[in-house]
């Protein structure tokens, strides 16, 4: 197997394991009982989605995005264990630039 094959293969799996963990994130987050429209089918369609989207988006992600997300949580936040941890989140990210970890963890 050459480097390439072995390149896309790995490809392959990454993706695999990344829409499993969108899949998982959505369905273990649809079993929570939230009911935001408050009919049954659009609730699960609509909260198993974006969380599997929010999921998947945020593994792809640079660094720099959950550290911007988290420093607008921080600034944003009403109650006081929301910015804690939020500002725990900012410290992590600052953390993590500098280890110089860019681009996304998995491709």
């Amino acid at each position: 197997m050459g480097r390439t094959e072995t390149r896309r293969l790995a490809r392959v799996e990454d993706r695999t394991a990344l829409v499993a963990v969108g899949v998982a994130a959505g369905l273990i987050s649809a079993s929570g009982g939230a009911r935001p429209t408050g009919i049954a089918l659009i609730d699960l369609c609509l909260v198993a989605g974006v969380v599997g989207a929010t999921a998947v988006l945020s593994a792809r992600s640079p660094w720099w995005v959950p550290l911007v997300a988290a420093a607008f949580a921080a600034l944003i936040g009403i109650h006081v264990l929301v910015v804690l941890v939020a500002v725990v989140a900012c410290a992590i990210g600052l953390y993590l630039a500098g280890q110089r970890l860019d681009g996304p963890m998995v491709n």
